[in-house]
């Protein structure tokens, strides 16, 4: 495994699973920012990098913000193609 990526609910992110996965991911992906005011996002933010200061971190609502950014990520693989990795 060359990247670790978990997904981090806005909504919910006092959940200890969050907070556990945050501590030793590469990527997370910020979903329902929408559900949340600006100003709580950047403070959970504050604290995911808080966590891990070399994440880093997208933000997406209903999966827009993702598309080109889960794949090329490998730092072993740099210019490893989508096929490659469904094989």
């Amino acid at each position: 495994m060359d990247v670790v990526v978990t997904v981090v609910d806005a909504a919910l992110d006092a959940q200890f699973e969050s907070v556990s996965q945050a501590a030793m991911v590469d990527l997370i992906v910020l979903s329902k920012t929408d559900l949340v005011s600006p100003a709580d996002v950047e403070s959970l933010e504050t604290r995911l990098y808080g966590l891990n200061p070399g994440i880093t971190i997208i933000r997406s609502i209903l999966r827009k913000g993702l598309f080109g950014k889960l794949w090329g990520l490998s730092a072993l693989h740099k210019n490893a193609i989508k096929q490659e990795a469904l094989n």
